[in-house]
């Protein structure tokens, strides 16, 4: 089984459970990117090597 497998058939079930954000939480990241060059992206899923 390929790295990509581990997690195919619960995306649904995942899907149920993810918390939600609010718009606000969004709108004040955008502005404080808007004003920098570079972005850290953290803890936006899993790692695949495929």
């Amino acid at each position: 089984m390929s790295p990509a497998d581990h997690f195919r058939g619960h995306a649904a079930e995942y899907s149920g459970y993810r918390l939600t954000h609010p718009d606000m939480l969004f709108e004040r990241r955008v502005a404080v990117v808007l004003s920098r060059r570079l972005a850290w992206d953290c803890g936006t899923g899993t790692v695949s090597s495929v």
